[in-house]
């Protein structure tokens, strides 16, 4: 669906990459939005001007989104790629298991490169030395994956590969409410990246429903 580009000019949207990700993780999803929404602000999570004329919808990807529930922001909605509400799992909680966050920990501690090499290989994505994050910024990052448990604080809506190489499907059907989660069968964890054009439709299919709600409840 599309909408008219003096409704479009009232929202905006803020990107929140995952761990690790490269930081242009979003220029492909960024152009399928502005094609649909071509007045709409582009934002990062860290450089938002969180103007009050606009509309705010989070899109975060895997950790990223975690980042956007941690944001006190007045989120009209948020879209979560490959994203969770936690990770590590836990007793009666599905999730990844404490020992594998570990070894990847260790792993990054003794050879950042390799480590990331191999993560990069489960993303389908090519890593470049520009992509490489320093060590206490990946380490801290890990150590939040372990320790995460957030609660979903406004309306959201998951987009997920079922073949996902680093969250498992029973994590995003742990973390969402299954009306709420929308498929890809080969995408993988780079979702975003890799089917821009699949997620921007899904994307803009949503957010038109939320924003006809929303007025209707006014």
């Amino acid at each position: 669906m599309n909408m008219s580009t003096q409704t479009s000019a009232n929202i905006g949207f803020v990107f929140s990459r995952g761990w690790a990700m490269p930081q242009n993780f979003f220029a492909p999803l960024q152009t399928e939005l502005l094609r649909r929404y071509p007045g709409a602000s582009m934002q990062t999570l860290d450089a938002c001007d969180w103007s009050p004329a606009r509309q705010w919808f989070g899109i975060g990807h895997s950790f990223g989104f975690v980042q956007l529930l941690r944001t006190p922001a007045n989120w009209r909605g948020l879209v979560s790629l490959c994203g969770f509400t936690h990770f590590s799992a836990t007793a009666g909680l599905a999730g990844v298991p404490p020992q594998s966050l570990q070894a990847l920990r260790t792993n990054v501690e003794n050879d950042r490169e390799t480590a990331l090499r191999h993560f990069y290989r489960q993303c389908n994505l090519p890593l470049r030395p520009s992509d490489i994050p320093p060590l206490q910024s990946l380490l801290q990052g890990l150590d939040d994956l372990a320790t995460c448990r957030e609660s979903l604080n406004a309306p959201v809506f998951a987009l997920a590969a079922a073949n996902d190489a680093i969250v498992p499907p029973e994590l995003t059907q742990a973390s969402f409410p299954a009306q709420e989660i929308c498929w890809h069968p080969t995408a993988g964890h780079a979702l975003g990246w890799q089917e821009a054009d699949w997620c921007a439709e899904r994307i803009s299919t949503w957010l038109t429903h939320q924003l006809l709600a929303q007025e209707a409840a006014v």
